[in-house]
């Protein structure tokens, strides 16, 4: 994502933020809660799926945004996103699972991107 504003502006990647937006509104059940969570960030709650279910959920969103194409005036790129997963009730409270979610997040980012890890306590 770095790569897209230092490359072609924010406005860029404005429009790769919408795009996954979009796309996340599209693979998320009405029972879900999708929110945007700081600049690049969003989170996901799915409720009503066991830890498989929850895992490939995120999985095929990877691989479908890894498949969009994202068009900027004359450019044309493709992105990919890291995940990062933990569930509730294995940490206790919500900044708990945050942090944990976010930790995993980055262990997805440390070793390649463009993957889910989880993190279990």
């Amino acid at each position: 994502f770095k790569f897209v504003n230092d490359t072609y502006g924010h406005s860029a990647g404005d429009r790769v933020i919408q795009n996954l937006a979009r796309l996340l509104k599209q693979r998320v059940r009405r029972a879900d809660v999708v929110g945007r969570y700081g600049g690049e960030e969003f989170a996901i709650l799915l409720t009503g799926l066991d830890r498989e279910q929850m895992r490939a959920r995120l999985d095929e969103i990877r691989l479908d945004f890894s498949h969009v194409v994202h068009s900027y005036h004359e450019h044309q790129f493709q992105c990919t996103i890291s995940c990062g997963l933990t569930f509730f009730p294995d940490f206790g409270t919500a900044q708990q699972l945050n942090d944990a979610a976010d930790q995993a997040m980055y262990l997805a980012k440390d070793n390649g991107g463009n993957q889910v890890q989880i993190r279990l306590p």
